[in-house]
Order: structure tokens, then C-alpha cells, then sequence
């Protein structure tokens, strides 16, 4: 078996690294987005009930999610030739 090139070790090592960051994102999308507001909508016990850190949590994750997914975009783009 022939030995892999540095630009396919790099290459797949930077395509790791993006698919990564968009899972991340995904999870912060659905941790910090979906669960809290489903919680509030189901009254689930245990719950804050205060509405303000309900919105800013979720405000900051979903900003958090397509940071996440534009800058494992921006990785792709830097793939070696």
C-alpha cells in the first residue's frame, strides 16, 4: 500500500476538523436552542421560568450554530490542490 501524500493527509485532516465544527454547531443548536424552548413550551418541572435568560441563551446559541458552520466552511476552502 502506498503512503498517503501530505496534501491527502492534510486535506482529510482539515475536512475532520470542518465536519467537526459543524457537528458542534448542530449540538449547540439543539442544546441550547430547541431543549431550552422546548422545556418552556411542555412546563417541564424544574424549569426557570424567567424569560430573560430563556432569550438571551437562546439568542446566543443560535448565533453560536452558523458561526460554527460558516467557519467550517471558511476551513474547507483552505484545501491543498
Amino acid at each position: 500500500m502506498p503512503a498517503a501524500s501530505p496534501v491527502t493527509i492534510h486535506n482529510e485532516q482539515v475536512k475532520l476538523f470542518a465536519t467537526s465544527l459543524e457537528r458542534v454547531g448542530t449540538s449547540a443548536l439543539t442544546v441550547g436552542v430547541f431543549a431550552p424552548i422546548a422545556a418552556a413550551f411542555f412546563k417541564i418541572e424544574g424549569f426557570n421560568r424567567d424569560p430573560l435568560p430563556l432569550i438571551i441563551g437562546v439568542v446566543c446559541w443560535s448565533l453560536l450554530a452558523p458561526l460554527l458552520y460558516v467557519e467550517s466552511q471558511r476551513k474547507l476552502r483552505s484545501l491543498a490542490q
